[in-house]
């Protein structure tokens, strides 16, 4: 009979350089005072809770039990709506969004929510990479 190897352990989940964990704790941070910001919106609770689980992903312990899956739900959630507002949101430049933080509704204030959408997704993003080198032991 031939030598086979013996079966690798599964690796256990490494902890984030302190860099990466800091960075994951500022976008926490974002999303949280982003969150805080929506007190004056007409709809505000769909944007609180969108930005308040952004930050709490951004807090779970990466490459832990529901930090992927945090992650994922959140970015698809935020994607999915992001895309359903951007053909109202057609033709705005960024100059348009950021000239003034005064709501001007219509097309602009549109286009100023799938931003911060696809800010989420960018983060959620961001956070599956590094749930992703925790899980390969890579920090």
């Amino acid at each position: 009979m031939g030598y086979s190897e013996p079966p690798m352990a599964p690796t256990q989940p490494q902890p984030p350089s302190p860099l990466l964990r800091r960075g994951l704790q500022v976008f926490a941070a974002l999303y949280f005072i982003s969150a805080g910001l929506q007190y004056n919106d007409p709809d505000p609770l769909s944007w609180v809770l969108i930005y308040c689980a952004a930050g709490g992903a951004m807090l779970l312990h990466p490459g832990s039990r529901w930090s992927r899956l945090a992650c994922s739900l959140v970015a698809g959630v935020a994607l999915c709506w992001a895309l359903v507002l951007l053909p109202e949101a057609r033709g705005v430049g960024l100059a348009e969004m950021t000239e003034s933080m005064q709501a001007h509704g219509g097309r602009v204030e549109i286009a100023r929510e799938a931003g911060g959408l696809f800010l989420v997704v960018a983060g959620m993003v961001a956070g599956l990479f590094v749930d992703l080198r925790a899980r390969s032991g890579r920090t």
